[in-house]
């Protein structure tokens, strides 16, 4: 068996220090998103790409489009940036209804006398309470364009 000098046992003991000591002290870089963006905080995510639930992430909306779907803890933000707490939600892409009814936005004088500015703008609350972002009308009234752009 052999023994270990003084000089090896020092070397090894100073060794393993460094390498606690820079474990401990090692931080995990964070992401930093600055400007103008929108951010859903610690949410659940359903991706719609299999059988799972992603929670506590951090979805960034940057120029309309999602920039970051990442960890809660992984990202960090400016002053500028909109956080909404989303802590107990969940959020998953919209769904797109391929075989709608929107009603027209300015409806014939033979129109039911229930159909209104009001009643259009409750059907298409009742569509974005139920998730549906997309709607494909089945009449396709020429002012209902408009409505895109709401």
């Amino acid at each position: 068996m052999k023994r270990l000098t003084l000089p090896a046992i020092i070397i090894t003991l100073f060794v393993i220090t460094y390498i606690v000591f820079r474990a401990q002290n090692s931080s995990v870089s964070k992401d930093r998103v600055s400007g103008k963006v929108i951010a859903f905080t610690n949410v659940s995510v359903i991706p719609m790409t299999g059988n799972m639930v992603l929670e506590n992430q951090t979805v960034v909306i940057s120029n309309d489009e999602i920039s970051h779907i990442v960890p809660f803890e992984s990202i960090e933000f400016d002053d500028e940036a909109t956080l909404i707490d989303g802590t107990g939600k969940f959020l998953m892409p919209g769904l797109a209804e391929m075989h709608g009814h929107v009603p027209p936005t300015d409806p014939p004088s033979n129109a039911p006398r229930y159909m209104t500015r009001e009643y259009v703008e409750n059907t298409l609350f009742l569509y974005t309470a139920a998730g549906v972002t997309t709607v494909r009308g089945m009449l396709g009234w020429a002012n209902q364009l408009s409505l895109k752009e709401k």
